[in-house]
């Protein structure tokens, strides 16, 4: 399925979104994509892409598949912290953001293979907290503010980066805590 909207989208509790196993494109145009603490957006075992122009609040988004999951916003939060957010074990999960991804005090928690993500912008922090194990592709991250480093948890795994392709960079501070 195809959900767009031209100037943003919001996602009531009762406003999930599934699929058996074709992809899952959810596009929020020129807005926000906003979604609520109960809101799920299932791509079963096919690929899932999340895009705004502005903020994407994240309730829960998932899929089995293998591929890439990819999300692309000004920035990334949690709509709940405790709740994980992106749960797609055998997916390398994408982010670009401009403003960041999650905050010290509710990082993005999630459970994928492999992460490859940027901030490209001036201001916003990396925080993700990951279930178990995480191999991290690229980590890239341009701002400068005092508090906008890069930190990536993980709750009972290991953290690795990929053999001889790994780039962590970060102007500020880059925490990893097992």
């Amino acid at each position: 399925p195809i959900l767009s909207g031209a100037a943003g989208l919001t996602l009531s509790d009762s406003a999930d979104v599934g699929s058996s196993g074709g992809s899952v494109t959810v596009t929020a145009g020129t807005g926000a994509l906003a979604m609520s603490i109960d809101t799920v957006i299932d791509a079963g075992a096919g690929l899932l892409s999340l895009s705004a122009t502005g903020a994407l609040s994240l309730g829960t988004v998932r899929t089995t598949n293998s591929g890439n999951l990819t999300l692309s916003a000004a920035s990334v939060s949690g709509v709940a912290d405790g709740n994980v957010d992106i749960i797609a074990p055998n997916a390398t999960l994408i982010v670009r953001t401009a403003t960041g991804f999650g905050s010290s005090t509710n990082p993005i928690e999630i459970q994928v293979a492999t992460m490859d993500m940027w901030n490209t912008g001036s201001t916003g922090a990396i925080v993700v907290q990951e279930s178990d194990n995480l191999v991290v592709k690229s980590v890239q991250q341009s701002a400068t503010g005092t508090s906008d480093g890069v930190e990536i948890r993980t709750l009972d795994g290991d953290i690795r980066s990929e053999e001889h392709t790994s780039e962590l960079q970060s102007r500020q501070y880059l925490v990893c805590r097992l």
